[in-house]
């Protein structure tokens, strides 16, 4: 590690700090910065949720240990959208102007479902956007699944199987 010859990633960081608590974090921390001392090349990477991650930014300036921190935030509506399109388009190997319309129509009712706090972390959610392109590409008719949008008010049911993907 010291030499950048080997790189190691450590996911889920904010897992073992529910675990382990933030004084065994903390004191991981410090002992990876001792050990490392003398590298001059990031070797290890840590991801955690943004919570625990902005804890270590946190902690690591208090404490003059050298960190880059990157956060990875949710998709825009617009962005949202694209990814879904072009997530369709390598299903289908094309899109067409009604699937765009099915997208749009997705999107808005899925929107009009959810509270104003949830929308920027369900709908913008890469997950979820794979999920919702997912359920629109298994219809092989785009129209026909707008249209049976429109006419069910029921539209929690894509909601719901959005969330079962998910699990």
């Amino acid at each position: 590690l010291n030499n950048a010859k080997i790189t190691l990633v450590i996911d889920a960081f904010d897992e073992a700090e529910m675990i382990s608590g933030r004084k065994m974090i903390n004191e991981f921390i410090n002992d990876i910065n001792n050990a490392l001392e003398n590298c001059s090349t990031p070797s290890i990477f840590m991801l955690a949720r943004a919570e625990t991650s902005q804890y270590i930014a946190s902690f690591c300036a208090e404490n003059n240990i050298a960190l880059k921190h990157y956060e990875i935030g949710f998709f825009d509506e617009n962005q949202a959208r694209d990814f879904i399109k072009g997530k369709l388009k390598l299903e289908k190997n094309k899109l067409t102007q009604s699937d765009i319309n099915c997208v749009d129509e997705c999107y808005n009712v899925l929107k009009s479902e959810l509270l104003e706090n949830e929308i920027v972390s369900f709908l913008g959610y890469a997950p979820t956007l794979e999920a919702i392109a997912t359920h629109i590409s298994l219809c092989p008719n785009s129209l026909k699944f707008v249209n049976n949008f429109k006419e069910n008010k029921n539209h929690g049911s894509l909601v719901v199987k959005i969330m079962e993907d998910l699990l």
